[in-house]
């Protein structure tokens, strides 16, 4: 008779937790999964984005180095490079 009591009740609490573990809400943000293809996408990604970045920031201070210089001719102005 105590087997059978012991039984019933480990069994309910697994029921009762395993239904207060599904009504947790999680936040999405903090689960996170590691899968490496992901990543090295997300790498390239940011690589490519900094790149892009960086070349525009190159032509903006050269494009304000040419404004700095002009004096009416071509002379002394910078080429994209």
């Amino acid at each position: 008779m105590e087997n059978i009591f012991l039984i019933l009740v480990v069994g309910m609490l697994n029921l009762l937790s395993f239904y207060l573990g599904s009504k947790t809400k999680t936040d999405k943000k903090v689960i996170t999964t590691i899968n490496p293809i992901e990543k090295i996408k997300e790498i390239k990604e940011n690589r490519e984005s900094r790149e892009q970045f960086e070349k525009e920031e190159k032509i903006n201070q050269t494009n304000i180095e040419n404004i700095e210089t002009y004096n009416g001719t071509g002379l002394g102005q910078k080429d994209f490079d």
